[in-house]
């Protein structure tokens, strides 16, 4: 997806995160340690502003989330554009409290895009996780780096 001067930042990186459903996940525990790197599947949340992942509550990521809610994602176009062109989105996001009441509709939402994880997104040792985006930087090839702040 090239980068289009029509087109806002904001509705870009929404197009770009609503296009594609694979991430790399970053979190860190709450004291100073390396990021922790996972390959996630992710939905954008209908409302645009959230990301939905599941993951084991008893990984590392899991973990680290909930000593420290902050996390970003980094989503690309590698596999459908040439190198030259390719757009890498680098997404800030904190974990958002989510109401157990709203949990079945968001899970089936994330299922509606990834049935093959049914199995696994189901069982009771795996987390639905929701993400609330905070910013967004877009970079187009290797210079071209463009960055917002959400407002909370």
């Amino acid at each position: 997806m090239p980068a289009s001067p029509a087109l806002p930042l904001l509705d870009h990186c929404l197009a770009l995160l609503a296009e594609k459903d694979l991430a790399v996940l970053a979190t860190c525990p709450a004291q100073a340690a390396a990021p922790h790197c996972s390959l996630m599947a992710y939905v954008l949340d209908q409302d645009r502003r959230h990301l939905l992942l599941v993951t084991p509550k008893n990984s590392r990521k899991y973990e680290n989330l909930q000593a420290n809610p902050q996390a970003s994602l980094l989503v690309d176009t590698r596999e459908s554009h040439p190198r030259e062109v390719v757009q890498a989105l680098t997404v800030a996001a904190m974990l958002a409290q989510t109401p157990p009441e709203t949990l079945p509709a968001l899970l089936e939402a994330f299922l509606a895009r990834h049935p093959r994880l049914s199995a696994f997104a189901r069982r009771p040792d795996t987390a639905l996780i929701r993400l609330r985006m905070t910013s967004f930087q877009l970079l187009d090839g290797v210079e071209d780096a463009r960055f917002m702040t959400l407002e909370g």
